[in-house]
Formats: structure tokens, sequence, C-alpha cells
């Protein structure tokens, strides 16, 4: 079964001129996922295995889908790609992305 555009859920979030994605990835090892960042999109591509012994099993409801799964996501603003950083802790992935120089705000001297 693969999954798409569902799976993994996603908050994204702004702090300062970083935008941060967290991804709700439970189960996976960091190996497990690929990140690509581009311009104003992220998307993270893996697999879920199927847990031991469910292919012999009658499923009457199954929620957590195995197999690929991608998902892309667009951002509010352009990232520059120098500035990610990734961390996966307890389940949870972490991006930390700064926006590129020129969606950053600036201050404007006014001339009189």
């Amino acid at each position: 079964m693969e999954t798409r555009g569902t799976f993994p859920a996603v908050n994204i979030y702004q702090q300062d001129d970083t935008i941060v994605l967290t991804a709700e990835v439970p189960g996976l090892k960091p190996e497990d996922m690929d990140l690509t960042v581009l311009n104003d999109t992220v998307t993270l591509v893996g697999r879920r295995e199927e847990t031991n012994g469910s292919q012999d099993k009658r499923f009457y409801r199954r929620e957590r889908p195995a197999g690929a799964f991608s998902r892309t996501v667009a951002l509010p603003e352009p990232i520059d790609p120098n500035s990610v950083q990734a961390e996966y802790r307890d389940g949870v992935l972490r991006v930390r992305m700064g926006k590129a120089e020129e969606a950053k705000a600036r201050k404007i001297a006014i001339k009189s």
C-alpha cells in the first residue's frame, strides 16, 4: 500500500527568520527517510515497513498503512538551502530552514 499526501502529518510555523516544519513519523529511523528542500517546497519520502506477521492477518480496520510514502508541502517563503537542519527525536522530524535573503524583511531608511 502506498500513501501519498496525508502521511506524515505536518505543522509549519515561523520563528524569527526561520521556518520550522515538524512531521510525525513514528516508528521510522532517520535512514528510512529522504528530505529535499527546493525553493519554497519540502518533500519527505520514505517507507514504513510492515509489522512482523501482518501479511497473514485479517484486518478489520487499518489506519496505519505500511509501504512507501511521499509528502510535498509548499512553504510560505523561499528557503536558503544551506541553512536547513533536520533532527529526528521521539517519532518527530523537526526541520529548521532559514529564509532566503530575498524573503527576509529589511528596514529601509527614509530620506527627507
